[in-house]
């Protein structure tokens, strides 16, 4: 797993990414904004972060007694070698050399600087220079200078890092990944102006700038417009997995009723305003004007009042949506009201 590549992934999935520094001896862990701890002992170490750091942990012996061990039983005998020399261990460098030498390992070891980047997160991988992606933990010897570092794994933020050692530094960095977000987003089909809730939480209104980023697990998903039946479903997501839902949206029988109110009440304010008008126009003996006017003040008051009924449906026709809970149940329910 190269750099770019790396790089390239993180983006493509709309991952946030945050930077790893390590400055005047102080490691910067910025594990995608969370950090779990981290340590180590060198000299005057610097680091040259792509992006600002959010984190920083003084070094401690523990962390790198700790990381020692652990290369140590998983035959990493160079970078156990070298962090025990740094804690002034003698004892346990010794026992270290006497392993080496016992699985055959008998090619000097480098002095550093050593590198140690570990994650709790199983099957995590981390890659360093753009070199083949190895599992977690790694142990290297590098070269001093500017070295970048990618750690990923399946479901998780991918975490970049730029990191510059000295000579003979050596650094354990332990970081925790961030889960990925799931990502929800709705069909080309639903209209604009729809509002998005997701656990009872209102999310963001249609058109979607772009899809709607959530914790992986259960959640409860409503989608609701006025004049519109809101549409109900409960989904699970797993970690970075993108969800399309095409919500049917029926138009309510309120708005129908609404609209035909409107419609008729139109009309009979027309009819209302021809027929006053033929009356006043037309040379009509006092009978007929008397019913013309009957006419037209019957069906303007009509008129008015359907237009009247049909406006107050068509405005109060909203969707109410309120969460309902009970013991060891959530969900979100929805419906429409006058």
């Amino acid at each position: 797993m190269s750099w770019a590549r790396a790089e390239a992934r993180a983006a493509a999935g709309n991952r946030r990414v945050t930077g790893l520094g390590i400055e005047s001896a102080v490691i910067r862990v910025a594990a995608v904004g969370m950090l779990l701890g981290g340590g180590g002992c060198g000299r005057g170490a610097t680091a040259v972060p792509p992006r600002a750091p959010t984190n920083i942990t003084a070094p401690t012996d523990e962390a790198l007694r700790d990381a020692a061990q652990e290369a140590a039983r998983r035959g990493d005998y160079g970078f156990a070698l070298r962090a025990f020399e740094r804690l002034g261990d003698a004892a346990r460098a010794e026992a270290i050399r006497g392993q080496r030498k016992a699985a055959g390992r008998t090619a000097p070891v480098p002095r550093g600087p050593w590198l140690a980047v570990r994650t709790l997160v199983l099957a995590a991988e981390v890659a360093v220079d753009g070199d083949e992606a190895m599992p977690a933990p790694r142990f290297v010897s590098l070269a001093p200078g500017r070295h970048e570092v990618a750690i990923e794994a399946e479901g998780y933020e991918t975490s970049l890092a730029v990191v510059k050692l000295e000579a003979d530094d050596v650094f354990v960095v332990d970081a925790e990944l961030r889960p990925a977000p799931a990502s929800l987003d709705l069909g080309v089909d639903v209209p604009d102006g729809v509002g998005v809730y997701v656990d009872g939480a209102y999310m963001a209104t249609t058109p979607l700038a772009e899809p709607l980023r959530i914790e992986g697990g259960p959640h409860d998903v409503v989608v609701a417009a006025n004049g519109r039946e809101p549409f109900e479903t409960r989904i699970a997501l797993e970690r970075g997995e993108f969800r399309l839902l095409k919500p049917h949206l029926p138009v309510t029988g309120q708005r129908i009723g609404a609209i035909a109110a409107l419609v008729a009440g139109g009309l009979g304010i027309g009819t209302s305003i021809g027929t006053g008008l033929a009356g006043q126009a037309g040379t009509f003996d006092d009978a007929t004007k008397d019913t013309l006017f009957r006419v037209s003040t019957g069906t303007g008051v009509a008129g008015f009042l359907l237009s009247f009924v049909g406006g107050a449906l068509f405005v109060f026709d909203a969707p109410d949506v309120d969460v309902v809970s009970g013991p060891g149940d959530a969900g979100v329910g929805a419906r429409a009201r006058f």
